[in-house]
């Protein structure tokens, strides 16, 4: 069991975009209950106050999944079930300021390009993935990437899209990182959001997924935790 150092607490009381979305039924499911509401938005999101018996019935729902709690209850809920946890702490982000980055270089054998339907049909590290279409994404989705030869070896993508808003999403391939890649796509992702004045949120996953943001003009909004279950 891992839990959050020096937090009494792990709930999630602002509601990200992925939520936002989902909510709005333009992202992922929402299911109800005696007693709240269950979103499966990447995350299973937690609201209301737990029902035992739709626990245990429904238990598919929950095993596996990455559980973020809205509600004390939830967590209290959780936290006490006799099942193995796995905890770990992520960091809700915001931008302190709109971007402005041109000091973007790629160095060596490396190229920087714009994510045009090229990219888009490559789905690198699966980016892309939550759009209609490469017209759905140019319209409404943001990205760079970094090439080595012909390999698509970074990625800075807009996860999903909702009311002018994206969330970031990126991903290095493990033989090419910690050579400025990622950065440098976000510099250039966040650029064109800045430019077409749509509003960026970055979740961080970890601690290294936190400083990087916060290299980039993102600081912390909220930390809370997201907990597996891992038997039953």
């Amino acid at each position: 069991t891992i839990l959050l150092r020096d937090e009494t607490t792990g709930i999630l009381t602002a509601d990200s975009l992925l939520l936002r979305a989902c909510k709005s039924g333009n992202f992922g499911s929402v299911i109800k209950y005696d007693g709240g509401y269950i979103y499966d938005a990447n995350f299973t999101f937690l609201d209301g106050k737990p029902n035992k018996s739709f626990f245990e019935k429904n238990i598919d729902l929950f095993l596996g999944k990455f559980l973020v709690c809205k509600t004390s209850e939830w967590e209290n809920f959780i936290l006490s079930s006799n099942l193995d946890i796995l905890r770990m702490t992520r960091f809700m982000m915001k931008k302190q300021n709109e971007f402005l980055f041109d000091d973007i270089k790629i160095k060596g054998d490396y190229r920087l390009s714009e994510f045009k339907k090229q990219e888009f049909d490559l789905k690198p590290f699966n980016h892309g993935a939550n759009y209609i279409d490469f017209d759905d994404f140019n319209k409404n989705g943001v990205g760079a990437v970094a090439y080595y030869k012909d390999f698509i070896v970074s990625s800075a993508s807009s996860f999903i899209s909702f009311n002018n808003e994206v969330e970031v999403d990126i991903s290095t391939d493990q033989n090419h990182r910690n050579k400025g890649l990622a950065i440098n796509c976000a510099k250039a992702m966040l650029n064109e959001c800045s430019k077409r004045r749509i509003k960026a949120h970055w979740d961080a996953q970890n601690n290294g997924s936190k400083v990087l943001a916060e290299r980039l003009g993102f600081e912390v909004e909220q930390e809370y935790a997201v907990t597996m279950l891992l038997n039953f």
